[in-house]
């Protein structure tokens, strides 16, 4: 469903900055970088074994278990005993969990000729990636955390759609693409980068029939989100727990597994406020988590969602028009019946309608016409798309300077905004990174 993807990129950056959220695979364990084959390859292999097998060795470490065992960059990995692997997910899957020593058959390719090999892999102790250990199971109702101290020091974080919470003295809030991040005092970290990252997103639940939190596919997505974007080897050991919130009810969800450096924990705190689905996420080592529950308890039972700020200026129809021409006028190379010689010539009109009930249509008509070699010779191609029209729904509010779209589809648009007079005329000035439109009332 829609609720859980919000969050994947969010995961996915965290995947890649955080050093021990994702534990050391198998194939790392023992030394080695795995790719998966070009299919010509694979095809080649299965034509010849009647089953889908081999695996690319991209590298090994020196003096790594497989370096001992005789494997080198460039084999193909066939099976691992009897079992057939034919990506690097299978190969981690087949050697996860054994010990001792375990027999790799591969292929060794030369222009001369294609070897079958046999390497005897001795896994040591550290070769065998385990879950943190199991979590005796939680009653589905915990004792409900506790809300914030009133007379705590902190701030109230407000933005421009309506969504607010309060947040602890010493913490931050940047704001993202895909959300909010929360960056605490004195943030831990590893070689340079984050040892811990938590963040907020959501999303508009219209169109969907999901109204309660405690849905059984929101949980079942969660899983997958978790098991996918971050970590296998984090594994959910208990039942989700019930979190009443300032307003409404939320739930918590915690996934636990082992990385290199130490125990690792995710926790997805959720809720559904006036039709949005909000998440707080953390993923951190255990122990550091442990010592900010009571701040991620705070700010999370504080989510509020009140009526967005709307700019009545920003109301009514506003309009941009782009052009662009591409040319290849380079005669010595081309001749001018070569269709390498081209040209292309594209026009878009694009219309945004913010409406006064919040809601806004952008509509984008869009033409290309391109073309190659001389006109009428024989080998002359043109191509004429004609109008391509996309119609896209959303809700739209603006306020502080910040104009914020929430698409249907679930994506989302945000600028600095400010109205201009440009040539006598007021233009709605958008502002994204470096990218400046400038969009005339229609």
């Amino acid at each position: 469903m829609r609720y859980v993807a919000m969050s994947i990129c969010v995961l996915a950056l965290m995947l890649l900055s955080l050093p021990v959220q994702a534990a050391v695979t198998p194939s790392q364990s023992v030394g080695l970088t795995l790719q998966e084959l070009d299919p010509a390859d694979m095809e080649a292999i299965e034509a010849q074994l009647g089953q889908r097998a081999g695996v690319l060795v991209a590298k090994v470490v020196p003096d790594s278990a497989a370096a001992k065992a005789g494997v080198v960059q460039g084999e193909i990995i066939l099976a691992i005993g009897e079992t057939l692997v034919d990506s690097p997910q299978s190969f981690d899957k087949t050697l996860s969990g054994k010990t001792g020593t375990v027999e790799l058959v591969s292929l060794l390719i030369t222009e001369d000729e294609v070897q079958l090999a046999k390497r005897k892999l001795t896994l040591s102790a550290k070769a065998e990636v385990k879950a943190a250990a199991p979590v005796p199971p939680a009653p589905a109702k915990a004792a409900t955390p506790a809300k914030h101290d009133t007379a705590r020091k902190g701030q109230t974080y407000q933005h421009v759609i309506g969504f607010s919470f309060w947040y602890p003295e010493g913490w931050s809030v940047k704001e993202a693409d895909d959300g909010l991040q929360l960056v605490p005092a004195n943030a831990a970290t590893a070689n340079g980068q984050p040892a811990e990252l938590y963040f907020i997103t959501g999303q508009p639940l219209e169109g969907t029939d999901i109204t309660q939190v405690r849905d059984p596919r929101v949980i079942a997505l969660l899983d997958q989100l978790v098991q996918e974007k971050i970590s296998p080897l984090l594994q959910r050991t208990r039942d989700p727990l019930d979190v009443s919130m300032t307003n409404g009810q939320g739930m918590l969800l915690y996934w636990n597994g082992q990385g290199p450096g130490g125990a690792v924990q995710a926790r997805i705190y959720a809720c559904i406020l006036k039709g949005y689905g909000v998440i707080l996420g953390a993923v951190a080592p255990t122990a550091k988590i442990g010592a900010r529950e009571g701040d991620l308890k705070a700010i999370f039972t504080s989510f509020g969602f009140e009526a967005g700020k709307q700019d009545p200026a920003v109301v009514g129809a506003w309009q941009l028009f782009s052009t662009r021409t591409i040319r290849n006028e380079d005669q010595q190379k081309f001749t001018s019946d070569d269709p390498r010689r081209a040209s292309s010539v594209s026009n878009e009109q694009t219309t945004m309608e913010f409406r006064p009930d919040g809601t806004v249509v952008r509509t984008s008509i869009y033409r290309m016409i391109a073309g190659g070699g001389a006109a009428g010779g024989s080998s002359t191609v043109w191509i004429d798309t004609g109008d391509q029209k996309e119609t896209k729904q959303g809700k739209w509010n603006a306020g502080n300077g910040t104009l914020f779209i929430m698409w249907s589809d679930g994506s989302m648009d945000s600028w600095r905004y400010g109205l201009v007079k440009e040539g006598g005329a007021v233009a709605l000035k958008l502002l994204s990174g470096n990218q400046v439109a400038f969009w005339q009332k229609r």
